[in-house]
C-alpha cells in the first residue's frame, strides 16, 4: 500500500484506525476503496446491532440515527465518488 492510499484510508476511517489492520485488509482486498467500504460497513453493522435510540424518561436520550445516516452517506461517497 502506498502512503497516499494509507492517508486516504485514514481520512475515511479516522486517524485512530490500526495501520496493521489496514495493511492486512489491503493485502486481502487489493483496493483502498474496498478497504474503506469494508471498514465503513463494519461500523454500520455495529451501529445496527444495538438500538439506535434509547430514552430514559426524564433522564437522558441517546440517538445514534444521525451517525448511521452519516456512515451511509460516506459509504455512498466512497462507492460513487463525484467529480472533483
Amino acid at each position: 500500500m502506498y502512503e497516499f492510499q494509507r492517508s486516504w484510508l485514514l481520512a475515511q476511517l479516522g486517524p485512530d484506525t490500526d495501520p496493521a489492520d489496514l495493511a492486512r485488509r489491503f493485502f486481502r482486498l487489493r483496493s483502498a476503496r474496498a478497504v474503506a467500504l469494508e471498514g465503513l460497513g463494519a461500523r454500520r453493522a455495529k451501529l445496527l446491532a444495538d438500538p439506535l435510540k434509547v430514552t430514559v424518561d426524564g433522564v437522558v436520550t441517546m440517538d445514534l440515527q444521525e451517525n448511521l445516516r452519516g456512515i451511509e452517506r460516506q459509504i455512498e461517497q466512497v462507492r460513487h465518488p463525484g467529480p472533483r
